[in-house]
Order: structure tokens, then sequence, then C-alpha cells
């Protein structure tokens, strides 16, 4: 696969960015349409500008003038918790978008608990750019995700026997990857065990072109470590036919890995950055930071006790009236904490969402905190927990993209905001369930001082 012309179609924020993080590794620049308005209204990752799939200097992403790189275009289609129907017309949209810019080329990006609509999503993709074959990998090794007999796992669990199964909004019932993607989609899905995955590589593509004799169009891969990821994209990639591509941040990972390196590698190596990014990084480290946590993850709440314990952080779990609210009392106490240089936590524990309150209103709510603190503070770093949470404050903050400038762990990446009043802005995003227990504490040291413990560079 190569990078030129390549687009990500993903369902949420957080997997859209790290993701596409994963590309910044081979240089190519990676920016992020926070919603599909924001790609649909936007013309600066159109391809014709700079050569197909291209970025030139106007487009904000670190090129110098005259200068054309590979940009790999990542669209948020927010459809995770949608209904079935409305999840296949938006990536549909997407997909039409992604293409008239220049795409050619498309990364579906899925939950690696497989939440969502992976199917019908992935049903989409194939029809749009006429693909007959599709390679679903959704393992992250690197975060305790790995697929084992078709079955996906979560730290050596079956992902339907973890807090996933009671997720409010798309809990997951069924830890069988082609089970679920059997009854999402109308493809003929096969599976490629491990044992397979561990042959050279010729020998894993004779598997896959076995597969496609027999008119399979999906086959779900078994991976149990970096290294398998890294052996099925070098197998996808010498098939010589159009094939989609779908998993989580770790195929993308081993897509690079793929290309880049003589050999697979076990760990990551180092992130290159735009010069934009490492400039308005520098400049975000003299203003405190905003850390929002939207999600409800056991994850998340044992991340902010284990913040909270180690650093002088001020904590505002706002209530329903204080997330309605223009102004009031909560805001001066947190403009005045922002102020004095204080590193603020905003959460919003304690509205549950309910009937004509869920979670998008609360999500909106924390972001337009953030928004009036932000028009009184002017700037500062943002630390995004939860894929909805990231949008609603992003969206909230009048930006219409991310450009990726690096990871400070494993699914842990960083941008700048593009569009808007609070434009250059840094930002941080996590997956709610994403990390241990020592995750928020390494992204604030980060943004900080950029002290990183075992993080990598940047």
């Amino acid at each position: 696969m190569t990078l030129v012309g390549l687009g990500v179609v993903a369902d949420d924020l957080t997997g859209a960015m790290d993701t596409g993080v994963q590309f910044r590794r081979s240089g190519a620049a990676c920016v992020v349409y926070l919603t599909p308005a924001a790609l649909s209204g936007d013309g600066s990752g159109d391809g014709n500008r700079g050569g197909a799939g291209c970025c030139r200097a106007d487009d904000g992403v670190g090129v110098g003038v005259g200068e054309h790189i590979p940009c790999v275009l990542v669209a948020n289609t927010d459809t995770r918790n949608r209904p079935a129907e409305e999840a296949r017309r938006t990536v549909e949209a997407v997909c039409g978008g992604l293409k008239r810019r220049g795409v050619t080329s498309v990364y579906k990006k899925i939950d690696s608990t497989l939440r969502g609509n992976i199917g019908v999503e992935l049903d989409a993709v194939m029809d749009c750019i006429g693909s007959r074959f599709a390679c679903v990998v959704p393992a992250f090794p690197a975060l305790g995700r790995t697929t084992i007999g078709g079955n996906m796992l979560l730290n050596g669990r079956p992902v339907k026997d973890t807090e996933i199964s009671t997720d409010a909004l798309s809990p997951v019932r069924d830890s069988h990857v082609p089970t679920v993607l059997r009854r999402q989609s109308r493809r003929l899905v096969g599976e490629i065990p491990l044992e397979q995955v561990r042959q050279e590589v010729d020998a894993l593509a004779g598997c896959m072109r076995q597969a496609i004799s027999r008119g399979v169009e999906i086959v779900v891969i078994d991976s149990q470590t970096q290294l398998d990821l890294d052996s099925v994209a070098a197998a996808a990639a010498g098939l010589g036919i159009p094939t989609v591509m779908c998993g989580s941040a770790g195929l993308a990972l081993g897509i690079v890995n793929s290309m880049d390196r003589p050999g697979p590698s076990e760990v990551p190596g180092p992130l290159p950055s735009s010069p934009e990014a490492s400039r308005g990084l520098r400049a975000s480290r003299a203003k405190p930071a905003v850390i929002v946590i939207g999600s409800r993850s056991r994850v998340s709440v044992g991340q902010l006790d284990y913040l909270k314990a180690r650093a002088p952080v001020v904590h505002f779990d706002l209530g329903m009236d204080e997330l309605e609210a223009t102004g009031g009392q909560r805001l001066e106490y947190i403009t005045k904490a922002l102020a004095d240089g204080c590193d603020v936590v905003l959460s919003a524990t304690a509205v549950p969402p309910c009937p004509g309150y869920g979670s998008d209103k609360i999500v909106a709510g924390l972001g337009g905190v953030v928004r009036q603190s932000l028009e009184v503070l002017g700037s500062c770093s943002l630390i995004l927990t939860g894929g909805d949470t990231a949008v609603g404050v992003c969206s909230q903050l009048g930006a219409s993209r991310i450009i990726l400038a690096g990871e400070i762990l494993p699914g842990m990446p960083m941008g700048t905001l593009a569009g808007g009043p609070f434009d250059g802005i840094t930002v941080v995003t996590k997956a709610g369930a994403f990390g241990d227990a020592t995750a928020l504490l390494q992204a604030l040291r980060y943004v900080r001082n950029g002290a990183r413990g075992d993080a990598l560079e940047v």
C-alpha cells in the first residue's frame, strides 16, 4: 500500500487520531477532519492542489513552499453509535468526499473491541471504492487487544466478558469477529488462523489468495503481536488487487512497518513532527492544561484517581446546571485556576445520561465550559478523553480539523487544532478505555514540560 492517495475512514475521533498518527511515521502529513460536515465544507485537502493525495505549504501541515509530500486524509464519520442505515449513508458520503480530494485507497478503522456498525461500514467502503476483498484485523497488541481463533480478547478475556459489554451506547454481546461481521455484512466472511499468519509472508499471501478463490470477500485474520500485524500487512500488499485493510491503529502501524523497514519491528520508533506543531507545543507549555474526561470507563476513572494523587490539578465535576450555564460562579473558579497557572480537570460524572439529556448534551456542555474558559484565558493545551468528548469539545471551539504531529504513548496522539478562533492549540486525545493508570499523568507532564517517562518521541 502506498500513502499517496490514502484516506482513512473512522467511526469516532479518538480512533481517527490514533490510527492516522501511525502514518505520520513514514513522513506523510496527516489531516483529521472532525466531522463529515468539515470534510464536505473544506477544500484544503483537495488532491488537485498538490498532486493527488499530496499537501502544499498553504495546507497548514508544515510543508515548505514548493514542496509536495504525501497527505493522508482521515475522516471521522461519528457513526459508532448511530443506526446502521444512517451509518451506511454517512460512510458512503464521506468516501465520496475523500475520492473528490484525490483519495484512491481507503483504510477502514474499526473499534478494537467490536463496537459500532463494523460490517455495515466496511460494506459501504468496499462498494464506494470498488474493492472485492478486505482483510479485517482488529488487534492492537500494544494495548492488550488480540484476536485468537477469531475471538477478540481484551487483556486475554473475551470482550463480551469485559466492561465493553455494558457500554451505554454500543454494548458488545459477541466476541467472535466473523460472527459479528456475518450479522452485519452481506458479503461472504472467512478466517485465517494464527498458525497460518506465522508462516512466511508468501505463504500467508497464498492463504489469502485461496480464500479469494473460494469466493471469500472479507477475511478475518488472527493476530497476537505487532509482528503478526506487520506480516499481514506485507502479505496483503503483495496480492496485487485492490484490498481494503480494516483494523485499528495496530494494523495501520503494520502497514507502515511493512513499507519502511527491512524487517518488522515489535516496538514503534520515533515519530516525526511538523514544524508548526512543534512550535505550537513549545508555546503551549507556558500555559496550563485542561483535561476533559467524558468517558465513564473504569480505566478513565482509575487514570483520574492516579493523576489527582500525584499532580496538583484542580478538579471540577460539573452538574447539569453548570453544563448549561453561560458564565456563573463555577466558571469564574475555573478561569481563575487557569489564570493562576493551575492545570484543570473537567468531568461530569454527576450527570448520568438520561432521556432528554443524553451524552451528546453532556459533551456539548463540557465543550461549552472549555470554550468560555479559553475566551478568558486565550490559550492552553487540551487533553481529551473519550471520542464523543473529543469531537464535542473541538466542535465547540470552532475547529474543523486536527493536524497530527506525533504520539505521546500508544493510543495517545497529539496534534494542533485547525480552523476557528483557537487555531493552533495543542490537543491530545485518548479513547476512554486506553492506557494504564499513568496515562493521563504522562500526557500532562509531556504537554507541560516535555517529560515523557517511557513515552514515544515526537
